[in-house]
């Protein structure tokens, strides 16, 4: 009761923050003499509340993260990035915009898995290319118009061209000159 008569809150809804029914306050000036009865950064309060897990201190913490968020406060200019953060092995994507003058909202989504698939998909186009390029034949993909699309080394090297020279020309012209 004396902490939340500190803080000017209602000793209910004090309660209902520390068992995780009600977010802590949104507006700052409670949440500030919230946080400071307690020993708290506002920050903190919100993750001891449950509301953000403790090992995403780093979203709040980074230099880098928190130079955005200060330029967009500042600014009033909406920001969208991705960003891996090496505390929490996990890649966000995160969305900062201002809805007042020194104020910012940000909002975190996890691309994690999205990034190892694209990774996995960059991994296997290399180990393609690589195997197509090692082929001692020469291989070339056409398209329907007979254009050629993809060309291994074996190919560039029997036409004595660079590989990006011929993608696009017809097969038949270069092969059979027609």
């Amino acid at each position: 009761r004396e902490l939340c008569r500190r803080a000017e809150l209602d000793p209910s809804f004090f309660s209902k923050v520390l068992a995780g029914k009600r977010n802590p306050p949104s507006q700052e000036g409670p949440l500030r003499r919230l946080a400071e009865a307690l020993g708290l950064s506002p920050v903190e309060l919100i993750v001891a509340a449950g509301r953000i897990p403790t090992d995403w201190n780093a979203l709040w913490s980074d230099p880098e993260l928190l130079q955005i968020y200060g330029r967009v406060a500042s600014t009033g200019i909406p920001e969208k990035f991705e960003t891996h953060l090496k505390a929490l092995e996990m890649w966000f994507s995160i969305s900062v915009y201002s809805p007042a003058k020194e104020y910012f909202v940000a909002v975190f989504d996890v691309i994690t898995e999205r990034k190892r698939a694209e990774e996995g998909l960059r991994a296997a186009a290399k180990e393609w290319q690589t195997t197509f390029n090692s082929i001692a034949d020469p291989i070339s993909i056409h398209n329907k118009d007979f254009k050629l699309v993809r060309v291994n080394e074996a190919f560039a090297e029997f036409f004595n061209r660079p590989q990006e020279d011929l993608i696009g020309q017809t097969c038949y012209k270069l092969i059979h000159g027609t």
